[in-house]
């Protein structure tokens, strides 16, 4: 059986944004750069998605991290971390 991967997706456009990506976090970096770069906006239309090949050969998607969860995730340690 291959090992797990995660793609991003752009749920606006229905485009997969960058590559594969071997761990949850590498995922999470990039959109930490759209958040950088595109704002929230672009953001919330994203969505990670873990693909887990089973025995057989078939892949499932599941979405682990919605762009919108993610943007609050920041905003929330962004003022944690200035003290609010």
């Amino acid at each position: 059986m291959s090992a797990m991967y995660y793609e991003v997706w752009d749920d606006g456009t229905g485009n997969r944004v960058g590559g594969s990506f071997d761990t949850l976090d590498e995922a999470r970096a990039l959109l930490q750069d759209v958040l950088r770069v595109n704002g929230p906006e672009a953001t919330c239309e994203m969505a990670v998605l873990a693909f887990q090949p089973s025995a057989d050969g078939r892949v499932q998607p599941v979405t682990v991290l919605e762009g919108a969860e993610f943007v609050a995730q920041m905003n929330s340690a962004t003022a944690t971390s200035l003290g609010a």
